[in-house]
């Protein structure tokens, strides 16, 4: 229609057909719209720069059914949990990237009765696998019956500050500990050096004139002497105060070796399930090596010897950037090798995760353990300049993830050569500032 000044009014028309006998009316019906395209017009922007907004958001914000399904997410939220696309984000269930069912049991419970939460805490799984600590706010849609429909959920990554504090805090207790320790440790070291030489000597001295009960009470001391010598090392390597020799090292062989060892000390209610996807070389003790991957299968039986399980080993090739390897100090984006060890078993409550490597912390049985197995793991895969991560849910079992760097071909082609010992008839200067080991040296 045209208006009395020439312009064009937005109209909706409608129709109708009357008949009345035989005589038929056509009834046409003019309604101004223009109001109404104002306000579609307004909707539409505003629906464009909700989407925009929602889109753009570094904030990762997705919407889900009570379910689990995914209505919808934006790009920051499909990054975090790894996925390339939205699309890709769309087809899976949020109930896959809960971190236990315990996790999402606990989070559904609060959102089906709380219709708001503000800062609160979620840990989610990343498709590699590894934990991602989120804080963010959710609202949960009710119907009039007061069921939930969806649950709207605006959170983001917050897993660098809280592997930074808890890096900190361990940080400074190991620290701490380890200075301790390790003073200790060595003044303790000479004393029993004393013990185990003047032993030696004892035994060497009467030799031919000691009686059988004599020589097995020397013995025994020698071998007390061998085992608090073993502490002590354990104690030195936890305060990294012992020097390492680092080689090239398979890890295949070395994962298959500690491997037929385990089999033979766990029960037969524990399976062992292996994946060495890998041929990666590191840099390593090999005898070292073995104890931080025999260690984790010890402790992994024993968290199963009750009520059985499956222990699995991996290996696989990972390369870490700088987005992950800036949560943790002292870790250079590159090539990684991944070993994985996990179980089955009681898992680790909350409270005790933090404080796990502490030296002499343990919650085994008094005989069962001393508590320096994982700080002493923990000490050689730092100065292996690794990292290592463990993951636990209590009553679903535990997962150590270790990241080792991979030796590059110079270093894997390093041969040790085997130098002959200087002889002659020269004379041998022994100093020490402790007269016990003089003595012991003269002898």
């Amino acid at each position: 229609m045209i208006r009395a000044d020439g312009s064009e009014l937005p109209v909706l028309q409608s129709v109708a057909t009357v008949e009345r006998g035989d005589q038929r009316a056509l009834i046409v019906s003019f309604i101004e719209i223009s109001g109404l395209k104002e306000v579609q017009q307004k909707l539409q922007l505003s629906e464009a720069k909700y989407r925009l907004f929602y889109e753009e958001d570094l904030t990762s914000n997705f919407i889900s059914t009570p379910d689990g399904r995914i209505l919808d997410c934006n790009p920051a939220f499909a990054r975090m949990l790894g996925y390339a696309t939205v699309a890709a984000a769309l087809r899976v269930n949020i109930a896959e990237h809960y971190f236990s069912p315990a996790d999402r049991q606990a989070i559904l419970t609060k959102l089906n009765t709380e219709q708001r939460l503000e800062r609160h805490q979620w840990k989610l799984r990343h498709l590699r696998g590894h934990a991602i600590y989120c804080i963010g706010n959710a609202i949960t849609v009710f119907d009039e019956q007061g069921r939930p429909l969806e649950y709207r959920v605006y959170i983001f990554d917050d897993t660098r500050r809280v592997t930074l504090e808890r890096d900190m805090r361990q940080r400074q207790k190991l620290e701490s500990i380890g200075t301790l320790a390790g003073g200790i440790a060595h003044d303790f070291n000479n004393i029993l050096a004393g013990i185990v030489g003047y032993t030696e000597i004892i035994k060497r001295d009467l030799a031919d004139l000691a009686s059988p009960k004599i020589e097995k009470y020397l013995q025994n001391i020698l071998l007390a002497g061998e085992r608090a010598r073993d502490l002590i090392r354990q104690i030195l390597l936890f305060s990294r105060q012992s020097d390492m020799e680092l080689h090239p090292v398979g890890l295949r062989q070395a994962i298959e070796d500690v491997i037929q060892l385990v089999r033979a000390s766990l029960p037969t209610t524990i399976a062992i399930e292996q994946n060495l996807g890998s041929e990666a070389t590191v840099l390593a003790d090999q005898v070292q090596l073995h104890q931080v991957i025999m260690n984790l299968c010890t402790n992994a039986g024993h968290a199963m010897k009750n009520s059985g399980g499956t222990l699995t080993l991996r290996v696989t090739d990972v390369t870490l950037d700088r987005r992950f390897t800036d949560r943790y100090d002292d870790l250079e984006p590159g090539e990684y090798a991944c070993i994985q060890v996990s179980d089955t078993g009681k898992g680790i409550p909350e409270h005790l995760l933090d404080r796990i490597f502490d030296p002499f912390f343990t919650t085994k049985k008094k005989g069962e353990g001393t508590g320096l197995g994982l700080s002493m793991v923990h000490g050689i895969v730092s100065s292996m300049k690794g990292l290592i991560i463990v993951d636990s849910t209590e009553g679903y079992g535990t997962q150590f993830d270790i990241y080792l760097p991979k030796a590059t071909n110079a270093e894997e082609g390093e041969q040790r050569h085997q130098e002959a010992l200087p002889g002659g008839s020269e004379h041998i200067v022994y100093v020490d500032d402790d007269p016990f080991l003089v003595d012991i040296g003269r002898e």
